[in-house]
Order: C-alpha cells, then structure tokens, then sequence
C-alpha cells in the first residue's frame, strides 16, 4: 500500500506540473530563453506536487476517495496553506516560492503547519446534524491557528513589511524566480504566480483523485 500510494503521488505531481507547464508558456512565454529558470521551476513543482500528492492521498485513505469536485476543493485548501497564507505572512517573497534562507524557510513552515492544522480542526469541529457540535470549541482552537502565524511573525517587520518602493512591484521579493525588469513577467510577478499556484494545487486535487481511483483502489 504505500507504495501504491507513492505511485499515486507521483502520477498527480507529474501530471499536474506537465499541465502547469504549457499553460505557462502559453499565457507568459519568456522574452528570451530561460533554460535555469524553467528547470528550478519545473523541479520546484515536482517536489511540491509529490509532498502535496502524498499527504493527499493519505487524506483520501483515511477519508474515502471525493468526487473530481472535492478533489479540487481539496486542492484549493492546499493552496490555501501553502502558498496564500504563507504568501500573506511573507509578503517579501513571490508566491508559492522556497525562502531562500532558513530563518524564511522555518517561518514558511511554522505558518503552513499552523494553517493546516487549523483547517483540519474547523473540519472536524464542523456541525453534525444541524446540532451544535461539542467540538465547536475545536473550530474555535482551529481559527487561531489560522491566525497565529501573523501575529507571531508580526513581531519580525523585517520579514513581513512590504517593498517601500511602489515603482516596483518586485522591490525585495524573493529572486528565485528572476523576473527580468520590465518584461510581462515583472509587471504580472505577483498576480501570475499566485494565478499558476492556484491551477497547479486545483490540477494536483483533481489528478489526485484520478490516480487514487487508477492506482490506489484499483490494486488494492
């Protein structure tokens, strides 16, 4: 089984990232050739797809297998956790990418950990049967998790304050994608990264139902 379920990971990370891919050169094809900036973006969605994929398919099993309409609602919420939320921490940082320094990278983590618990707890605290659940005070542990990060990191101004700079929408955000100034790229940074996250996390729930049906209950 849990190769399997490794399989199915891995079938939901490549597929998704192939589909990111051509949309991407579709709606922002590249000034010039970007041969290093293509392979870090491609690697970096594989690696975030077959961690994402896994902890979806371990959901799926412990949950049941949704519908391709909860799949996406599935992968909305890792959006949600991974890329927003943290994004909103870390506004210096372009969405969904790695902090390219530790002290970045453990509050990347501390915020997508917060939020994803936080979400699991409004989940299970939800209400049964139109009653009042007793786990309402689980929601209410779960929305300050959610909230936790912000006000924890808010202490850090020197991680958190936003470019002084509004000639530039890129003025201290993360390089790791190295948008060329003046290109479609720099202009859109922000709202096209946040725009291929948001496809890519939807793709990745809806092929991880796919491979969830083809691999996981298929041989199981």
């Amino acid at each position: 089984m849990p190769f399997r379920l490794g399989a199915a990971a891995a079938m939901a990370a490549i597929s998704a990232t192939l589909v990111l891919m051509i949309v991407k050169a579709v709606v922002a094809p590249p000034d010039t050739p970007d041969i290093a900036g293509r392979e870090a973006f491609l690697l970096q969605h594989i690696v975030t797809g077959l961690g994402g994929g896994l902890v979806l398919q371990l959901i799926y099993r412990q949950v049941g297998v949704p519908s391709y309409a909860g799949g996406l609602a599935w992968g909305l919420g890792g959006f949600l956790t991974v890329v927003l939320m943290p994004w909103l921490v870390l506004p210096l940082e372009l969405p969904g990418a790695w902090p390219r320094d530790a002290v970045g990278l453990l509050i990347w983590l501390f915020t997508a950990l917060c939020t994803g618990i936080g979400f699991a707890l409004l989940w299970l605290g939800r209400p049964v049967l139109g009653l009042v659940h007793p786990g309402r005070h689980v929601r209410i542990l779960g929305g300050g998790l959610l909230l936790m990060p912000m006000l924890v990191v808010s202490s850090l101004p020197e991680w958190t304050a936003l470019p002084a700079e509004a000639d530039d929408p890129l003025a201290g955000l993360n390089p790791g994608l190295d948008f060329a100034p003046g290109t479609t790229d720099a202009a859109l940074g922000v709202e096209l990264s946040l725009a291929l996250d948001l496809l890519f996390w939807l793709l990745l729930g809806f092929f991880s139902v796919l491979a969830a049906r083809r691999v996981v209950q298929r041989q199981g």
